[in-house]
């Protein structure tokens, strides 16, 4: 209080009474309502435009940025068609790796799975995903297939093995009875012309001629035996030729269907929700997820093959994000949690909350 100055508590309509300092700001004083007639006629003039142009400048800066890098970024994991074949406990699971990619690169909060807030991730079956499924059957047929043949080759090079094996065996025995066989005839023939064979001679010679009757029984069965293997031989290389000439009519077919890699959605970042398509493995399922919570981040595609952000799904031999995928991260988001998103999230949490 200033000497000098007389307060007549007395005189009402003179005195306005005690006011606060003067470095309490216009805005307080209106909220308090502690302000004079006066006071009121100023601010309505001159300060409630200027407010209302912060709150609208406040709220066209919202609108326009609230994407820009809304963290922590609240989802949830919405519908999952059971024809993809996945459980809702694995899609979790993948989900929380997705987010690692991200967090574990900034060290930030970005993401926070709730139960049924948030922007949803649902999967929705179409014919991307019946296509997998039917590429998934067709391979699996295909490797079946290829499987039996070579199981056919095999088998073949085994009996081809024993033909031959069982064809130098009867050669050898052939050979064999062959040169007894002459022995044979040779002293029958010097008996005959000696005039007759004496007693131990003749029996000798009746024993050799009973082995040699068994050895040609043996031979036979081994002959017949050759020509059966080498039927059935020929028989198995037949009907093997023709599967696997099957296995490659199947093969050009499913190459041609299949072989060429087609650029449609796996995955779509949409506003209000993020929708998987397509996916093979949950390699490729945590590759979908990532660039997509990537989108919701406000994160563009960036330039370098094999990248998260990447436009084309590619084969990546690890999942972690790139530097591309990095400084598109920090272009957005900034190496630290900026008083814009500090801001952003205020607001965000003040209109949930209302």
């Amino acid at each position: 209080m200033n000497e000098g100055t007389v307060y007549d508590r007395e005189n009402k309509k003179s005195e306005q009474g005690l006011r606060f300092a003067t470095t309490q700001s216009p805005l307080a004083l209106f909220l308090c309502g502690i302000v004079s007639t006066n006071d009121t006629t100023m601010l309505s003039k001159f300060l409630l435009p200027g407010f209302v142009i912060l709150i609208t400048g406040t709220v066209l800066w919202y609108n326009e940025t609230a994407r820009i890098c809304p963290v922590p970024l609240s989802y949830h994991i919405g519908s999952v068609d059971e024809r993809f074949g996945i459980s809702k406990d694995t899609v979790v699971a993948v989900a929380n790796e997705a987010e690692l990619l991200w967090e574990t690169t900034s060290g930030r909060e970005l993401f926070r799975m709730t139960e049924g807030e948030g922007l949803p991730i649902n999967f929705v079956y179409d014919e991307r995903q019946q296509k997998v499924a039917t590429e998934e059957e067709w391979r699996q047929l295909l490797d079946a297939a290829e499987a039996k043949n070579n199981q056919g080759i095999a088998d073949l090079k085994q009996m081809t093995e024993r033909y031959e094996a069982l064809r130098d065996e009867t050669v050898a025995a052939q050979e064999h009875y062959e040169t007894r066989q002459s022995t044979y005839n040779a002293e029958v023939a010097r008996a005959n012309a000696a005039g007759g064979a004496s007693p131990s001679e003749f029996e000798r010679l009746t024993k050799e001629a009973a082995t040699l009757t068994k050895e040609a029984e043996v031979l036979s069965k081994k002959e017949e035996t050759l020509q059966s293997l080498v039927a059935t031989i020929n028989a198995t290389g037949e009907a093997l030729n023709a599967s696997i000439a099957a296995y490659n009519a199947e093969v050009s077919e499913y190459n041609e269907r299949f072989g060429t890699r087609e650029t449609f959605t796996q995955g779509e970042y949409q506003v209000d929700r993020i929708n998987v398509y397509k996916f093979s493995t949950k390699e490729e399922l945590l590759q979908v997820l990532a660039h997509e919570l990537g989108h919701a981040l406000g994160i563009p595609h960036v330039e370098e093959e094999g990248a998260i952000m990447y436009y084309l799904m590619t084969e990546r031999e690890t999942t972690a994000l790139s530097e591309a995928d990095k400084a598109a991260f920090e272009g957005v988001c900034g190496r630290d949690e900026r008083f814009s998103h500090k801001l952003r999230h205020h607001i965000r949490t003040t209109l949930h909350s209302i």
